[in-house]
């Protein structure tokens, strides 16, 4: 009986020790469980608010935007006389040296141009009459040819029979035609006549004109534009050095003389103006914490907002600080054409200009902008992944990144999922989407 009691107990005490056994192990369970999944539970019953999105590529611009201002090399043209002028250029068109680009004209001029307008009306109108008797007499020529060449076939069969009063007949009708034909020609070169009269009395009066009109004339090969703002004289490549951030504000180009309807002008007011050379500047002022590294001999894109066009340019000139200002003039070369109308703009100075993964600003944790490099947290299989990324360009709102080496080991890819704010996200922390 003890024997048994023994092995009883022996066995109890087993059973207990597998019992035990069993509970660490299941405890060990759970607390890997709680580990793992209650965070996550956690996270989706009360924390849904991490937003995702996919990486693209895209641009982004270190981006200034200020209001400048265009110089160039310009002459003014100012009105002899009391009149009206008459362009020979169009606005923005180029034209070469010694190239007329306007007539003034007094007020006997004026007459004179309105006749030369009716004898242009006269010589159009008679050529078009021309024309159209030319089409319509241009057959009964050619009927009265044909039968012409009838009369003298038939000539020829009455001549070898010997009828020859027929043949006299014969001969009196194509005598008749004859005439008909001279009739017809000769009031079409009686038409060429009246023209041509209409062309030398023209001719005479342009001649005459010739006499009371003053023609500006370019003296180099540039652009013609009929926008004086007042500033030509001001506002040259000379000034640039001198000009201070007080007077650039001061400038107010509203008030713009241009091409009138009816092309009045005024004595000694100044009507149109050439822009000489390929070359213009803008120019602007900037606080010295915003121009940053900015150095003449930079070389920067800058995009006029007012055309909607960019344009690459080299920073000619900078000034030392004046009133708390700087000044920087940019030397361009393109679109001096679609720019005559303008003196002050709008511009974006674009200092840097990069094409990679671009992704928000807040996207990124623990920036380093001395060493531009941050962290960006990736989703793979619902799990979130820290990973280290290189700045390219940096702007107010969005960054480019690059992977820091080549390998693409532990780097980002195009269309990874990212986390756009990850700001309490940690490495391995599951991220239910």
């Amino acid at each position: 009986m003890e024997e048994q009691a023994k092995v009883k107990q022996t066995e109890e005490h087993a059973k207990v020790k597998q019992l035990r056994k069993k509970s660490r192990l299941g405890g060990i369970f759970i607390l890997i469980f709680l580990l793992l999944y209650v965070p996550s539970l956690l996270h989706w019953l009360f924390g849904r608010d991490i937003t995702t999105d996919i990486l693209r590529i895209g641009i982004v611009e270190d981006s200034i935007n200020v209001d400048a201002y265009i110089i160039r090399d310009e002459e003014v043209f100012e009105a002899p006389f009391d009149g009206k002028f008459v362009p020979n250029a169009m606005e923005g068109e180029k034209v070469s040296a010694g190239a007329k680009i306007a007539m003034v004209l007094n007020e006997s001029s004026i007459e004179l141009i309105d006749k030369i307008e009716e004898y242009e009306l006269k010589i159009i109108e008679a050529q078009n009459e021309k024309n159209k008797n030319i089409n319509f007499f241009s057959e009964d020529v050619n009927r009265i040819e044909k039968q012409i060449e009838e009369k003298i076939k038939q000539i020829i069969k009455e001549s070898n029979v010997n009828s020859l009063q027929k043949v006299g007949l014969l001969k009196n009708d194509i005598d008749e035609l004859i005439k008909k034909k001279i009739n017809i020609i000769g009031g079409m070169s009686s038409a060429d006549i009246y023209i041509e009269d209409l062309k030398k009395s023209r001719d005479n009066l342009k001649r005459q004109l010739d006499y009371n009109t003053i023609s500006s004339v370019a003296e180099l090969p540039g652009i013609v534009s009929y926008f004086v703002d007042g500033y030509e004289e001001e506002l040259t490549p000379e000034s640039i050095e001198t000009l201070t951030p007080g007077y650039l504000e001061s400038i107010n180009p509203k008030n713009v003389l241009t091409v009138s309807n009816n092309r009045n002008v005024e004595a000694g007011k100044p009507y149109a103006k050439v822009i000489y050379g390929i070359d213009y500047y803008i120019v602007f002022a900037l606080k010295p914490d915003v121009a940053g590294s900015l150095e003449a001999g930079n070389n920067v894109n800058i995009r006029i907002n007012d055309i909607d066009r960019e344009v690459k340019g080299i920073i000619s000139y900078k000034s030392d600080e004046i009133e708390g200002m700087q000044i920087f003039a940019v030397k361009v070369d393109r679109y001096l054409d679609e720019t005559t109308a303008l003196r002050k703009i709008n511009i974006d100075l674009i200092r840097k200009s990069s094409e990679g993964f671009r992704v928000p600003l807040k996207s990124l944790k623990d920036i380093n902008i001395d060493e531009m490099t941050a962290k960006i947290a990736i989703v793979k299989a619902n799990c979130a992944y820290i990973r280290d990324v290189k700045i390219s360009v940096i702007s107010d709102d969005y960054a480019i990144i690059t992977n820091l080496d080549d390998t693409g080991k532990n780097g980002v890819s195009l269309y990874d999922t990212y986390i756009v704010n990850p700001k309490n996200i940690e490495e391995g922390q599951i991220i239910v989407k």
